[in-house]
């Protein structure tokens, strides 16, 4: 492998994330609706090293199993740095391992047997994965397969007086995305990802299983 190099790119964008929340918390089914803004920013070194950050400010709603509605905000910073490589003499097919940082927090709002009750939830993790991507003139496809190493989860709903941390796990996740670059630089992209989470109680009984699929459609420029 070549190490893929060109002038200085940056790259910023803006965008719609729709995810579809699942799973079981405590035997109780998860069923979330979140739309997410995204802002996207992203360096290319003429070395191959690559830099990018992505901010998305979600709300939308969880279905609890009485029919009833929450209200739901999250926000998540993914940060990472790799270095991409070709993998074909024309380098129309590259790969880009990378390592990175990313935060999430939440805060889930609903009323139980009378109760305002305000769940909150932050994360930690190092994600490391590769990117694995072809081009055909103007257009751009790929695949990215992360395993994402959670050092730090904690759950807290203050009108229980609940405040429980979670063990240290790997969670997978898998992107594939397409992008259409117009002759102004001016880019489309499409992303489907899928990201698994699992929370057992450090010292604990409790146990959860989330699963999100998440549709992100995006506009942006290369300059």
């Amino acid at each position: 492998m070549t190490a893929h190099s060109e002038g200085m790119t940056h790259e910023i964008g803006v965008g719609l994330a729709t995810s579809d929340v699942g799973g079981q918390d405590s035997g109780f089914a998860l069923d979330g609706d979140i739309y997410t803004p995204t802002f996207y920013y992203g360096l290319s070194l003429p070395s191959g090293l690559a830099f990018d950050a992505r901010l998305g400010l979600g709300d939308g709603e969880f279905t609890l199993t009485t029919g009833e509605k929450t209200d739901y905000e999250s926000t998540r910073l993914d940060l990472r740095v790799g270095k991409s490589y070709c993998l074909s003499e024309a380098c129309d097919w590259k790969i880009e391992p990378y390592l990175g940082f990313n935060s999430f927090s939440s805060e889930n709002k609903l009323t139980a047997f009378g109760t305002a009750v305000e769940v909150d939830q932050d994360r930690r993790k190092i994600p490391l994965g590769a990117e694995v991507s072809f081009a055909a003139g103007a257009n751009e496809f790929g695949i990215d397969i992360q395993l994402g190493y959670k050092f730090d989860e904690s759950q807290k709903i203050a009108a229980l007086a609940v405040d429980q941390d979670a063990k240290n796990d790997w969670t997978p996740a898998v992107e594939i995305f397409a992008r259409h670059t117009f002759s102004n630089n001016v880019f489309l992209q499409a992303e489907a990802s899928y990201v698994e989470d699992d929370f057992e109680e450090s010292g604990g009984p409790r146990s959860a299983t989330e699963e999100t699929s998440t549709l992100t459609f995006s506009i942006g420029r290369k300059f």
